[in-house]
C-alpha cells in the first residue's frame, strides 16, 4: 500500500474541500488526493468504478497522468446509451468511440468490451488493438448425460490492450482484497459496544 485515505461522511469531506475541487465528482476528488505525489510523472492510473468517470480521466490528464477505469454508475458525459446499444456477439468483441476536447486537445477513448457481460471503460491512454488474451479455467458441463461429472476447460477471451493493462493492475488489487478478507480476516464487521469507561 502506497497511500491510504479514510473517507469520512459527505459533510466532513465537503468541509475539507480544497481550491479547485468544487464541482468535481466525489470519486475524482478522492482519486486526485491519492495520486498527487505522482502528478506530471506521465504514469498510468487504473481505477475501479468508485473513482472512474470522464471527469476523473480529464482531471488526471490536466495533472500529467494517464487513466484507465471501469464505468458503472458515474456516466455523466460518457456515451453509455450509445455503447449499450452496440451489438456484441461473442466474448472478446469490442467497440469504442474517441472524443477530443477542443479546449485542451485531450483525447479520451470510451469503449465496451464483452466478457461474460459487457464491461465499459474510459481511457486517456492505450488503444483497442489486440492485447494478450484473457485466459482462465472454468468448470463446464460438457457431457449432457444425467449426473455426468463436469469438465475443467480453459477459456481464452481476446481483449484490447487497454483492458489488458487495467486487469493486470486491478487484478492484483482484487487479490489483495481477497487476502485481507479471507486470509487475514480483516473484513469482519464489528458491532458497536455500549457502556461506560472510567480511568483511574
Amino acid at each position: 500500500m502506497l497511500r491510504l485515505k479514510l473517507v469520512k461522511t459527505a459533510e466532513e469531506e465537503e468541509q475539507n474541500t480544497r481550491v479547485g475541487e468544487n464541482g468535481l465528482l466525489h470519486g475524482t476528488v478522492i482519486l486526485k488526493q491519492l495520486v498527487e505525489p505522482w502528478a506530471f510523472s506521465d504514469r498510468t492510473i487504473c481505477a475501479d468504478s468508485y473513482f472512474a468517470s470522464v471527469s476523473a480521466a480529464l482531471h488526471l490528464k490536466r495533472i500529467g497522468l494517464r487513466f484507465i477505469g471501469v464505468i458503472k454508475t458515474a456516466t455523466r458525459q460518457y456515451p453509455m446509451p450509445y455503447l449499450s446499444r452496440v451489438e456484441l456477439h461473442a466474448r472478446g468483441d469490442r467497440y469504442g468511440v474517441v472524443t477530443r476536447f477542443s479546449e485542451n486537445g485531450t483525447r479520451l477513448l470510451a469503449f465496451v468490451w464483452m466478457d461474460r457481460d459487457r464491461r465499459y471503460f474510459i481511457s486517456s491512454t492505450s488503444s483497442l488493438e489486440a492485447g494478450m488474451a484473457y485466459v482462465r479455467d472454468r468448470w463446464r458441463q460438457l457431457d449432457e448425460t444425467p449426473n455426468a461429472e463436469p469438465s475443467r476447460v480453459t477459456l481464452t477471451v481476446p481483449q484490447p490492450k487497454a483492458s489488458e493493462i487495467y486487469y493486470n493492475t486491478c487484478g492484483r488489487i482484487d487479490q489483495h482484497n481477497r487476502h485481507r478478507a479471507d486470509t487475514l480476516t480483516l473484513g469482519k464487521n464489528l458491532g458497536f459496544i455500549t457502556g461506560t469507561c472510567a480511568s483511574t
